[in-house]
């Protein structure tokens, strides 16, 4: 991932990840992951989606979108479907949900993209999104994907609260590190 876009997570004040073709989120800012534990990096958007729970009881949509999900993820990794990491996340998928198996046997193809996104967070509740994928350029695929609210709107409060929240914890993190880095006084 270019260093500009590393740094763009960082500064953008808005839930926001970057993600590869296979849907691997391969950085998030702790506001993304804030909004959705699965929004960090490492874990894959489809594993979650399918397999977490906890994560699906944050979109309170989701069985809708799960199919146009599954035939993004077709038109994603286009002709490299014997890609060994495709294969193994695709079999593991098969194996863990019935829907999905079920959802890529069909073999739907097609973009996603923006869009509307509902979201329920524990702390600040529902949340009415917009979601825009737009291409790092210079990369194979990969997509800064980007989660806004309406200004004004109870959702742009929301997530305004919610950036209180992921500040706060992470300067609490960030100070209980150092404290643990300093050495004890001793005799």
């Amino acid at each position: 991932m270019p260093a500009g876009t590393r740094q763009l997570l960082d500064v953008i004040g808005l839930p926001a990840f970057v993600e590869n073709r296979a849907f691997d989120v391969l950085a998030a800012n702790s506001l993304a992951t804030e909004l959705a534990p699965g929004l960090r990096a490492g874990e894959n958007r489809l594993r979650t989606m399918f397999l977490d729970h906890d994560e699906v009881e944050r979109y309170p949509e989701w069985p809708q979108q799960r199919a146009g999900m599954v035939a993004a993820f077709r038109t994603s990794i286009g002709p490299d479907v014997d890609d060994p990491d495709v294969v193994q996340l695709v079999g593991e998928l098969s194996l863990g949900s019935e829907e999905f198996r079920q959802l890529w046997a069909r073999h739907d193809v097609r973009p996603l993209g923006g869009g509307a996104v509902r979201m329920w967070h524990p702390e600040v509740g529902d949340l009415e999104l917009r979601r825009e994928k737009l291409a790092v350029g210079g990369t194979d695929g990969q997509l800064l994907v980007v989660h806004h609210a309406e200004p004004g709107s109870p959702s742009a409060r929301g997530l305004a609260l919610l950036g209180s929240l992921a500040a706060t914890r992470t300067a609490a993190a960030h100070s209980a590190t150092e404290r643990s880095d300093v050495p004890a006084s001793g005799t």
